[in-house]
C-alpha cells in the first residue's frame, strides 16, 4: 500500500483492512513491469524491517511496516 502499486476500493481507514477488485488484481498479474515494480517494493519492505529489527535504528525508505 504505501508504494502505492495497487488502490483500494472505496476509502478505508488507515487500520481498516483493504478489499481489492479481482478484475484489477488478475490484469496486474498479467503486467510483468507492474509485477517487477512489486518484487522490488516487497523486497525493499522487508529488507528494511529486517534491518531495523537487527540494529534497533528506523530508516526511512518511502515504505511504512505493514
Amino acid at each position: 500500500m504505501a508504494a502505492k502499486l495497487m488502490v483500494p476500493l472505496s476509502k478505508p481507514a488507515p487500520n481498516a483492512p483493504k478489499f481489492f477488485a479481482a478484475v484489477d488484481v488478475l490484469s496486474l498479474a498479467q503486467d510483468r513491469d507492474w509485477l517487477s515494480q512489486a518484487t522490488r517494493a516487497l523486497a525493499k519492505h522487508w529488507l528494511n524491517k529486517n534491518h531495523n529489527k537487527k540494529s534497533g535504528q528506523e530508516t526511512f525508505t518511502g515504505l511504512q511496516a505493514a
